[in-house]
């Protein structure tokens, strides 16, 4: 299954910067973000077989921010697709293995393709 998500998620360096100012806000963030994945995945199926291994592209307007800052969007992705119902559980019994690639492009966007172990 591969799943297109469209624009450009917030960094690990955005959520420091909110995580530092209130709890409350970063709470909110995170829960806008989760919700976001959700509503464009509801009319997805369900994965059925587990283990699964996860691939996610992330295409980029540049090249400015580091690959760890930019993957680490992929919580909000994960617990979106929770959330969505495409995936039972984001922990270890479920997911085998997740990959990362990085690209650039005008329109900001992120592929998760998702494969039966």
């Amino acid at each position: 299954m591969n799943i297109v998500l469209e624009g450009e998620f917030p960094n690990l360096n955005q959520e420091i910067s909110h995580a530092k100012s209130h709890f409350a806000i970063y709470a909110k963030y995170k829960k806008e973000w989760t919700w976001m994945v959700e509503l464009q995945c509801r009319t997805l199926p369900p994965i059925k077989e587990y283990p699964v291994s996860i691939t996610f592209t992330w295409v980029t307007k540049n090249k400015r921010k580091d690959p760890d800052n930019v993957a680490f969007a992929k919580k909000y992705i994960l617990d979106g697709l929770v959330h969505a119902g495409i995936l039972e559980n984001d922990s270890r019994k479920f997911i085998h293995s997740i990959q990362d690639f990085f690209a650039t492009a005008t329109n900001p966007y992120v592929i998760v393709e998702i494969k039966k172990v």
